[in-house]
């Protein structure tokens, strides 16, 4: 299905033409005031990648230049987007930049939100709205001293008179994406760790930064860093040994498929508190060795568990599952050892699981567990499983199974109104068997993908018949043409309508 989310070129032009909106002269300032808020000026940069919210913050009023400041789009930095040839001068310059506007006191991020309903207390938040700058903040206590960092160092009390105690934010960056930036080197963390803005990142990615040989400099900084998410390639030499004693905060990691059973050992014996463990890629032989295995099992806090890619036998998938019994989220991609009874063991074993998601993974048959619990069933282009029993779904794709006149009853009348999002394309249905499925559970949908079947103009009658609150409708490559496709817009919510015929 075609994610309406990857359509960037309508999205830039919306952005760009919000852009042309904002950048006018001083002169208009006290119009613009009273024309745009913080609210709607973090909802336009939001749209943007960080080279583009970057260069716009130099090109605009003085009013919009201190929300520029303001925004909480700083909070995450996604420099992914730059091409293969940027070298750590690049990051070296933008590290400059921000501790420039640091060390102007430009970073003062001011949260809000009202404490007091009464008429005084909005009065006084639209006039900070209009002219409030941030070098008159009264009774702010601000330090720039990095190595003096306090767990909420991110947060300032101020008081006025008797007022209640209002909370500014000062601006760290939480989230750092260095993703696909092949030839940054380790010289990269020197420039990171001496910006200040850099200080407190929280989660770092650095997936396919083949230049980087080393990660241990990101901590060798004054103070600890508290670091919760890494998504780290394959390092080529092995890490210092005091480097894993800093990773006792880690709750999230991702690392790829090649890492060598060691280095995997001591990240989960140095990260007690990990709860989300993504491994992807690794086609020659199997990562889990009996001594990683064993310590894996016993890592009963792990709720998120992804693999991509990963050759692992079936019984391993099973001890797997018999041992992390607390995971909620379960996502296996692209697996041909792993089988339904692999499977029904998950969720057999674990009674807070929630999401599913074993699509490509085509020797998967048979489920026939009961779950109570599952919210999210992913099982494209796997065996059809006409036996699933998970009332309570709200997500469903099933890309590529067999629905007929015989199985479609079993699939999905068991399902209780909840389905909210429905992927069927390439499921070889025709008008009839729609109809039938979309009687039982098309009540409550929003988006639905019928995209690759042999269906017609007819169907459209029956969406609007039994989908009154679809918002998202995808007809790829099928045989109705757009214009009775059009007639979808007569569903009051719906806003995203994608048809092609290449039949």
């Amino acid at each position: 299905m075609e994610d309406d989310n990857n359509s960037p070129t309508k999205t830039q032009e919306e952005v760009r033409s919000g852009i042309s909106s904002l950048k006018v002269d001083s002169d208009n300032n006290k119009n613009i005031l009273n024309k745009i808020s913080k609210p709607l000026f973090d909802s336009i940069v939001n749209e943007m990648d960080f080279k583009t919210f970057f260069r716009f913050g130099s090109s605009v009023c003085k009013h919009l230049r201190s929300l520029f400041f303001f925004s909480n789009r700083w909070r995450i930095m996604d420099l992914s987007f730059m091409n293969d040839n940027t070298q750590d001068k690049v990051i070296y310059r933008l590290c400059g930049t921000l501790n420039q506007y640091f060390n102007n006191n430009d970073f003062n991020f001011i949260d809000r939100k009202s404490e007091n309903n009464d008429d005084n207390e909005k009065q006084e938040e639209e006039e900070e709205d209009c002219g409030v700058e941030n070098n008159q903040l009264e009774g702010m206590i601000f330090n720039k001293d990095n190595n003096k960092n306090s767990d909420k160092n991110d947060i300032i009390r101020i008081k006025k008179g008797n007022k209640k105690t209002r909370i500014f934010h000062s601006f760290y960056i939480e989230t750092l994406v260095l993703d696909t930036l092949y030839k940054i080197t380790s010289n990269v963390f020197k420039y990171i760790n001496n910006c200040v803005a850099m200080s407190n990142i929280e989660n770092l990615s650095i997936n396919d930064c083949l230049g980087i040989k080393f990660f241990n400099g990101f901590f060798e900084i004054p103070h600890q860093r508290k670091i919760v998410s890494l998504s780290l390639p394959a390092f080529s030499s092995s890490e210092p040994s005091n480097y894993f004693k800093k990773l006792g905060s880690l709750t999230s990691l991702n690392l790829p498929g090649t890492v060598e059973s060691i280095q995997l050992y001591k990240y989960l014996e140095s990260c007690p508190l990990l709860t989300k463990l993504v491994l992807s890629y690794r086609s020659k032989d199997s990562l889990f060795n009996p001594s990683l295995l064993e310590k894996l099992y016993k890592c009963k806090q792990i709720t998120h568990l992804t693999l991509v890619n990963m050759i692992i036998r079936n019984d391993i998938f099973i001890s797997l599952f018999m041992s992390l019994t607390n995971l909620q989220v379960i996502k296996i991609y692209n697996s041909f050892q792993i089988t339904g009874g692999a499977i029904n063991t998950a969720l057999e074993s674990m009674p807070q699981l929630r999401e599913l998601s074993i699509d490509f993974c085509r020797n998967v048959g048979n489920i026939n567990v009961h779950s109570d619990t599952l919210k999210v069933f992913h099982s494209s282009y796997t065996l059809t499983c006409p036996e699933i029993s998970f009332p309570n779904l709200n997500n469903l794709s099933i890309i590529d199974w067999s629905i007929t006149k015989e199985n479609y009853f079993t699939i999905f009348s068991k399902f209780k109104g909840q389905l909210k999002f429905l992927s069927m394309s390439k499921t070889k249905i025709d008008d009839e068997i729609l109809e039938s499925v979309l009687s039982l559970i098309g009540c409550g949908l929003e988006t639905l993908d019928l995209g690759f079947n042999q269906i017609t103009d007819k169907s459209i009658d029956v969406i609007l018949n039994h989908c009154k609150t679809l918002c998202k409708v995808y007809l790829n490559n099928t045989l109705i043409t757009k214009e009775k496709a059009d007639e979808l817009y007569k569903l009051k919510n719906l806003y995203v309508l994608k048809t092609s015929n290449t039949f």
